[in-house]
């Protein structure tokens, strides 16, 4: 079971060029976000409180579990977005050899949409992994000073 656990390191882990989180800025990602939570996460907080959604919002930043749970779920709601890219395509395809080029046009926004989505959780993951770091090296100084 712990190969599983490896391959899917592999993937969310980021990659090298994306651990500065440039290219994610460069395709517009941070402005992304700020539409993302000025509709869909104003109405997601009108109806729970930021602290009960671990899978969008980190409760205690000085919490390593805090952290390590919302980037758990990253990585979830990453998988989740994979999966609507992947469906998305067949229908699109779908869409495509039938003529429906409406369709094709609705198919590939959600298609979009939903990489953008992915690149979202990327881009949080990595700022999520920096602090995990940083609570890491304070934690160790702690201890060696302790």
């Amino acid at each position: 079971m712990k190969v599983i656990y490896v391959i899917l390191d592999l993937y969310f882990n980021p990659k090298w060029f994306e651990r500065d989180g440039l290219i994610y800025k460069v395709l517009g990602i941070a402005i992304f976000k700020v539409v993302i939570n000025a509709t869909v996460g104003k109405f997601v907080l009108a109806l729970r409180q930021r602290k009960d959604l671990t899978s969008y919002y980190v409760s205690d930043v000085r919490s390593e579990k805090a952290l390590r749970l919302t980037e758990r779920w990253s990585r979830f709601n990453e998988a989740t977005h994979l999966i609507l890219v992947i469906v998305s395509l067949m229908i699109l395809k779908a869409f495509h050899t039938r003529g429906y080029h409406d369709g094709v046009i609705i198919m590939t926004f959600v298609v979009a949409l939903n990489v953008y989505l992915i690149m979202l959780q990327r881009y949080n993951r990595i700022k999520i992994l920096k602090w995990v770091a940083i609570l890491q090296t304070r934690n160790q100084a702690v201890k060696t000073v302790s």
